[in-house]
């Protein structure tokens, strides 16, 4: 069965979560983020996947506060995290370190579907998710692919 890694980077905690296929939470944990320091929370978070027992991993999504570029898979600026965060190559340091394929998006715009395919709001054709936290985001999904036409 196939494994994924999801990363959740706050501006007061890290969470690292193990997923399945069927999108079950097989493992999860969390640290306080490294908030003034890029380079320790890559470390951090490259050994906190290698403590986990994961089969045949995927990959790795990464979520973090914006704006952010993801072409480029860096923090352009956000208020929760210190200004050398902003720039760093998030992206493809995390995937060097782990060897794994990295992708990165909007903290808000991911609980947003998260809470529209598993969550709350799934057969909803309109769900919105408001973050309130260190900083505030919001989402919106609109006919989540799959429901049915009624």
């Amino acid at each position: 069965m196939k494994h994924a890694i999801g990363i959740d980077v706050g501006g007061t905690n890290t969470r690292v979560a193990l997923v399945d296929e069927d999108m079950n939470l097989l493992e999860r944990i969390q640290f306080p983020t490294p908030a003034e320091d890029p380079v320790a929370a890559i470390g951090k978070i490259a050994e906190t996947i290698d403590s986990l027992e994961g089969e045949d991993l995927a990959g790795i999504g990464i979520s973090c506060p914006g704006p952010l570029d993801l072409k480029k898979g860096q923090i352009i600026v956000t208020p929760n995290l210190d200004p050398r965060w902003f720039g760093y190559p998030l992206v493809d340091e995390l995937s060097a370190r782990t060897g794994l394929a990295v992708t990165l998006e909007n903290d808000a715009n991911l609980a947003t579907l998260a809470e529209a395919v598993v969550g709350e709001g799934r057969d909803k054709r309109y769900v919105q998710f408001l973050t309130i936290s260190t900083g505030l985001g919001s989402g919106f999904v609109v006919d989540e692919p799959g429901l049915d036409e009624d």
